[in-house]
């Protein structure tokens, strides 16, 4: 008798098996798999502890771990690089008010995002505080590889993925959490001039954009690096700098989570963001904004509005294998992004910054 079930649909905050004929048998399973569709595993064993959910073509692997009253514990998602699973992501949950309906602000999150170079970068979400962001080099990736399962072996990932012993609910859970997250930070070694090759905002994505928000109040703002450009204001969020060392692919993967959180807290207050035409000419504010980010080597913009004054552009400009890849965010007048607010262009922008002038521990340093 096997040990596990195949949902069809698996209800994912109770998980429940959904349909009148909830499960594939082991063959259509087998097949489905086999064939690069979607597969969803569980445990027989009630309650469900774990969950196993594989994407199409097999890319990604992402193990659940659950208590005996469905509250996450634990999620690590594995992605399949070169012919293995490498572990790009673990959340671990904490919950120190115990697990009744309580709001998720109220859950305690250390989430590690791992680079195949090495590179750790760790949030610790913790209620009514600030995220805390930290990055860890030389991190030993030799235990976060695995081969991607045959059908039905699925119990090694299981195992590889499974959380420590440690108190997660109720009294000694934040003591819990932090200590996880201080003994990622000391996981690290000597990586030599891997700190040198690419610089981060010591901040996440959240944060970045709620100390935007309240620069455009006409807060005072020492947490983020700034660079004045007339109207302009730049936001460095990341750049390759010094001399190239590392694996660029992953040095853009590192960028490309910093933009995808900063994309998603801007949809979030702002809506869908807007991308920019970057051939866009003509005689207006906007045509004069567009050939300034042109002037930059940039290869992608996407604006929002905020608090209907300015628009606020995430910016990439250069390319990770010439080593000059760099990510900003631009707060600018609303005439210089809007079509509909756009004014005659009355002179001419620059946007330009250049990340080798940028220091490397620079929280609240203004570029010239």
């Amino acid at each position: 008798m096997t040990s596990v079930l195949y949902p069809r649909r698996l209800e994912i905050y109770r998980l429940e098996a959904l349909g009148d004929d909830p499960y594939l048998s082991v063959d259509e399973a087998r097949e489905q798999y086999q064939q690069g569709g979607g597969l969803t595993v569980i445990p027989v064993d009630q309650p469900i502890s774990w969950t196993l959910d594989v994407s199409s073509n097999s890319l990604r692997f992402t193990v659940s771990f659950h208590t005996a009253q469905k509250k996450l514990l634990r999620r690590v998602v594995w992605e399949q690089i070169d012919g293995m699973l490498f572990c790009r992501r673990v959340t671990d949950r904490f919950y120190p008010a115990g697990e009744e309906q309580i709001p998720l602000v109220d859950v305690i999150s250390v989430t590690q995002d791992i680079s195949t170079d090495g590179v750790l970068e760790l949030t610790v979400r913790t209620p009514r505080e600030d995220d805390e962001f930290s990055q860890v080099d030389g991190v030993d990736t030799g235990a976060l590889r695995e081969a991607v399962p045959e059908f039905g072996q699925w119990h090694p990932l299981i195992a590889a993925s499974r959380p420590a012993e440690v108190t997660r609910v109720g009294d000694g859970a934040s003591a819990a959490a932090h200590a996880l997250a201080a003994q990622l930070r000391h996981a690290g070694g000597d990586r030599g001039a891997m700190s040198d090759s690419m610089w981060r905002i010591p901040a996440d994505a959240e944060v970045v954009v709620r100390n935007v928000e309240a620069l455009l109040t006409g807060s005072v703002i020492d947490s983020l690096p700034l660079a004045t450009r007339g109207d302009a204001l730049i936001v460095p969020l990341g750049a390759q700098v010094g001399t190239p060392t590392g694996d660029p692919r992953e040095q853009r993967h590192r960028m490309r989570l910093l933009a995808d959180g900063i994309d998603g807290a801007c949809e979030y207050r702002a809506g869908r963001g807007i991308r920019i035409d970057l051939a866009r000419t003509g005689d207006d504010e906007v045509a004069a904004y567009t050939a300034a980010l042109r002037e930059a080597n940039t290869t992608e913009a996407t604006w929002w509005e905020i608090d209907h004054a300015h628009g606020v552009t995430l910016v990439w400009t250069g390319d990770e294998n010439r080593g000059d890849l760099a990510l900003a965010l631009h707060v600018v007048p609303i005439s210089w992004v809007s079509e509909r607010r756009a004014r005659p262009a009355t002179g001419w922008i620059d946007v330009r910054w250049d990340p080798a002038d940028w220091p490397h521990d620079g929280r609240g340093s203004a570029v010239s």
